[in-house]
């Protein structure tokens, strides 16, 4: 997982981003699925393909409640190594 970090007051952007989300309920599953195609589709062509963005959906609502504990587990790990 790569994140966005700051050295001496300058952005550095991996290759590979890690990008959070979480998909929402009713409508909003339909949207998310097509601003991730927008987005992809977007950094592809400004970057020629030497970028793109790695999507980790985080749980929440209904779906997490509906989760084995262990994968609640799992998700909430990955997350936290994005932000250490």
């Amino acid at each position: 997982m790569a994140r966005i970090e700051k050295q001496d007051n300058k952005l550095i952007v991996p290759d590979v981003l890690t990008i959070p989300y979480i998909e929402g309920d009713g409508v909003g599953v339909e949207i998310t699925s097509a601003c991730k195609k927008i987005v992809e589709h977007t950094i592809n062509t400004i970057y020629k393909g030497k970028r793109k963005i790695e999507w980790l959906e985080v749980l929440g609502g209904e779906k997490a409640y509906n989760k084995p504990q262990i994968e609640r587990f799992k998700a909430g790990s990955a997350l936290n190594n994005l932000q250490q």
